[in-house]
């Protein structure tokens, strides 16, 4: 299967040919002057790609994770490895690499940035930015557990009232996405993703564990940060996996009301956000289930209470554009 970076490479080549067409049949056509002026820019799709909404789903998994201090830990790790007294030559050596590729990848303030401008998380946040896309979210999440228990009391036909709020709320959280420079938002999420599974690597060395005395990647992550809201960082991590969940169900919507996984992602993220759930029976969740990051992380389980039932989610996206 082809990298991501080859189908975005493949991509640009494809668009800088097809604008070179373009803009010599402009010349030979309909500039007499032979000027070639390039045509306007197009105005925003009104239908954001699939990879950048899983792009976007991704970043908000993201942004949540740095709320819950994944890559701020390993990042502050790496900056004091040369005062820890690590046995183990492998885990200094991951250690060292993750510092020296700093350069490649955003940094905090950097990232703070991003997701302060698109869900109004991080130290950039703004508090319009956090309200409109809270409250979009919070309406997708609402309307998803109102329409099921509205299709349960029906005995399974769909409820025109609330499918047509689910529709609503669904095409106003595209229309945020589509907002978004596509390009910019692609490249933001491969760059985030990639250094946030090095960090999880890190969190599952087999040194690194042996030296913290830690059972799991995530118990990792707990011992190197205060014990004091070790609560709120595991809630974080559970509400960007199931945000990332709903986001990504998105398209979806335009037909149809939303499945049993979409409805349980939107459960488990108004529980993580300490929001009321309207009264509804789970379902049960559909035979593919979203699995652990493919990295140390996911290796071995996590000890009792932390992140047992739906634990951080393998963000796909990169793959799928592939």
């Amino acid at each position: 299967m082809r990298s991501a970076l080859d189908v975005l490479s493949l991509a640009l080549r494809t668009a800088q040919a097809g604008l070179a067409t373009r803009v010599r049949a402009m010349a030979a056509v309909d500039d007499p002057l032979r000027l070639a002026l390039p045509p306007l820019p197009a105005g925003p799709a009104a239908m954001p790609g699939a990879d950048v909404l899983a792009a976007y789903a991704a970043l908000y998994l993201h942004a949540e994770l740095e709320e819950a201090g994944v890559q701020p830990a390993v990042e502050a790790l790496a900056d004091q490895r040369y005062t820890l007294s690590l046995q183990d030559r492998g885990t200094a050596g991951r250690l060292e690499r993750f510092a020296l590729s700093a350069r490649d990848h955003p940094s905090r303030a950097e990232r703070a940035l991003i997701f302060g401008r698109l869900f109004g998380l991080g130290g950039g946040r703004a508090d319009d930015a956090r309200l409109d896309f809270m409250q979009r979210l919070l309406r997708l999440a609402t309307a998803a557990v109102r329409a099921d228990l509205e299709r349960s009391r029906l005995g399974g036909q769909p409820g025109l009232a609330t499918q047509a709020v689910w529709q609503a709320a669904a095409r106003d959280l595209l229309a945020l996405v589509a907002a978004q420079p596509a390009g910019w938002l692609v490249q933001c999420a491969r760059r985030i993703h990639a250094r946030s599974l090095q960090a999880f690597e890190i969190l599952g060395d087999a040194g690194l564990m042996r030296a913290l005395l830690a059972r799991s990647p995530w118990e990792s992550l707990t011992k190197l940060l205060p014990e004091q809201g070790a609560a709120q960082r595991d809630a974080a991590a559970r509400r960007g996996a199931a945000g990332q969940a709903l986001l990504r169900a998105l398209p979806a919507t335009a037909s149809a009301l939303p499945d049993a996984d979409t409805v349980q992602a939107a459960v488990r993220w108004l529980v993580a956000s300490g929001l009321p759930v309207p009264q509804v029976q789970l379902l049960p969740p559909a035979s593919s289930t979203i699995g652990v990051p493919d990295t140390a992380f996911g290796i071995r389980e996590p000890p009792a209470g932390a992140l047992a039932d739906d634990a951080l989610p393998q963000d796909r996206w990169a793959e799928e554009v592939a």
